[in-house]
C-alpha cells in the first residue's frame, strides 16, 4: 500500500510545496526595499527564512522519526499557511522578519519528511543506479515547482500586489493540508523514542557522521549550492528591479532557471557514471557561480536569460546528486541523520547568503558584490571537490559505483 501511495502522494507534496516555497522567494527583497527596509536589512528579512531551517533541521528529522512523515508533514503546511497569514496582513519590517521565521520553520518540517520518504523507498535500499534514478525522477516535481512558484508570485505581485501574493502564499501551504493526511506514517526508525541517551547518541552520531569525508565533502557542497540559488533567487530580482525590469519578467528569468533545471536532471545517473561524482560536483559548482556572479555585469535581456538557463542546468544537476550522495554515505538507519545534517547546511547557506551579499551590496554595489560573492563560492567549491575525491579514493570506487548503503 505505501509504494502504491508513493506513486502520487510524493510528487504532489513535492511540486505543491515547492511551487508554495518559491512564489515569494523572489518578492521578499524588493518588497522589503518598497516599504523602506535598508540595504542591510533587507538582507536580514531575506535570512530570516532560513535560520529556523537551521536550527531545526535535526530536530525536525527527530520529530518525523518519532510521529511519522504525515504528521510532520501537517505541522509544517499549517506553520507556513500561517506565515503567509502575517505577512499578508501588515506592512511592518519586524513582523515580516517574524512571518518568515515561520515560513522556514513550516518549510524545513514538510521538506525533510518528504526527502525522508524520497532516499527511503518502501521495499528497502536499491543499487546506485536505481535510487539515482528515483531521486532524478522526484526532482523533476521540484523543478516543476520552482518554475510555477516565481511565475505565480511574480504575475501576482504585477497584477494584485505583493501583498495578495503573500495571501496566495498562505492559500496555497493550507492547500497542502490534504496532501499531508496521505502522506506515508509509519515511522523512520524502531528504536525506543523519547529518551536523553537516545537524543545524546544522536547528536555523537551527527557530528561522526559530519567528519567523514564523504559527507564533509557533501555538505560543504550543499552549502555552497544553496548559496549559488539564494543568491540567485534573492538577489537577481533585486539587481533586474534596480536595472528596471518588472516583476513579471524577473518572474519568467527565475523560471527559466529552473525550467532549465527540469530538463537536465534525468540525465543525472548517467552522467555520474560518465564523469564520476568528484568531476560532476565539480562541473556544476564552478559553472553554477561564475554564471550567477556573471549577472551583474551585463544588462542585457538575452544575456541574463542564457545565463539563467545555464545556471539551470548546473544547480539543478547539483541539488539531486547531493541527495543521491547522502545515500550512498551513509546507511539506511542514519538516512533521516543525513537528511536533516544537509538541510542544516542547505538553511545556513540560505541566511549566511542574504546577510553576506547584504553587506557586499551596501559597501561595494552590485558588480563588486556579485563577483565576490562567486569569488567565494568558488573556493568552497575547491575545498569540497578535494574532500570527495579522498572519499572516492578511499571507498575505491569507481564512478557511479554504490558506496556506504
Amino acid at each position: 500500500m505505501r509504494a502504491g501511495r508513493e506513486r502520487w502522494v510524493l510528487p504532489f507534496a513535492t511540486l505543491g510545496f515547492w511551487a508554495c516555497y518559491t512564489m515569494i522567494r523572489p518578492l521578499l527583497a524588493p518588497y522589503a526595499t518598497m516599504i523602506g527596509a535598508s540595504a542591510l536589512m533587507t538582507g536580514v528579512v531575506v535570512a530570516a527564512q532560513a535560520v529556523p531551517g537551521a536550527l531545526f533541521a535535526l530536530p525536525g528529522g527527530a520529530i518525523a522519526d518519532r510521529f511519522g512523515n504525515r504528521i510532520t508533514t501537517l505541522l509544517g503546511a499549517a506553520v507556513m499557511a500561517t506565515g503567509g497569514t502575517v505577512m499578508a496582513a501588515t506592512t511592518s519590517v519586524e513582523a515580516l522578519i517574524g512571518a518568515q521565521a515561520l515560513v522556514g520553520a513550516g518549510g524545513i518540517l514538510m521538506w525533510v519528511a518528504i526527502q525522508r520518504a524520497v532516499i527511503t523507498p518502501a521495499g528497502g535500499d536499491t543499487a546506485r543506479f536505481a535510487r539515482d534514478r528515483t531521486i532524478a525522477a522526484n526532482s523533476l516535481y521540484v523543478s516543476g515547482g520552482l518554475v510555477a512558484g516565481p511565475l505565480v508570485g511574480g504575475w501576482t505581485a504585477e497584477h494584485f500586489g505583493y501583498r495578495t501574493s503573500f495571501l496566495v502564499f498562505a492559500l496555497l501551504a493550507a492547500s497542502l493540508l490534504p496532501v499531508a493526511l496521505a502522506m506515508p506514517g509509519e515511522r523512520a526508525t524502531t528504536s525506543p523514542p523519547g529518551s536523553e541517551p537516545r537524543r545524546a547518541t544522536t547528536r555523537d552520531r551527527a557530528w561522526s557522521l559530519a567528519r567523514t569525508p564523504g559527507m564533509a565533502a557533501t555538505l560543504l557542497a550543499s552549502f555552497v549550492v544553496l548559496f549559488l540559488l539564494e543568491f540567485r533567487t534573492s538577489f537577481h530580482p533585486l539587481y533586474l528591479d534596480d536595472a528596471g525590469f518588472s516583476p513579471g519578467v524577473i518572474g519568467v528569468i527565475i523560471a527559466v532557471s529552473a525550467a532549465f533545471g527540469v530538463i537536465a536532471r534525468p540525465a543525472l545517473p548517467h552522467l555520474s557514471r560518465r564523469f564520476g561524482d568528484p568531476a560532476l560536483l565539480a562541473i556544476c559548482l564552478v559553472t553554477g557561480a561564475v554564471t550567477v556572479g556573471a549577472v551583474a555585469f551585463t544588462g542585457s535581456l538575452p544575456t541574463i536569460f542564457a545565463l539563467a538557463a545555464v545556471s539551470g542546468v548546473a544547480l539543478g544537476l547539483g541539488q539531486p546528486f547531493l541527495l543521491a550522495l547522502v545515500a550512498n554515505f551513509t546507511t539506511r538507519e542514519e538516512r533521516g541523520l543525513g537528511v536533516g545534517m544537509r538541510m542544516v547546511a542547505n538553511r545556513s547557506a540560505q541566511w549566511i547568503c542574504p546577510l553576506i551579499l547584504g553587506g557586499l551590496l551596501s559597501i561595494v554595489g552590485f558588480t563588486g558584490g556579485f563577483a565576490a560573492a562567486a569569488a567565494l563560492a568558488l573556493l568552497l567549491t575547491i575545498a569540497a571537490t578535494r574532500r570527495l575525491q579522498r572519499a572516492s579514493g578511499h571507498a575505491g570506487r569507481g564512478p557511479g559505483d554504490t558506496a556506504g548503503s
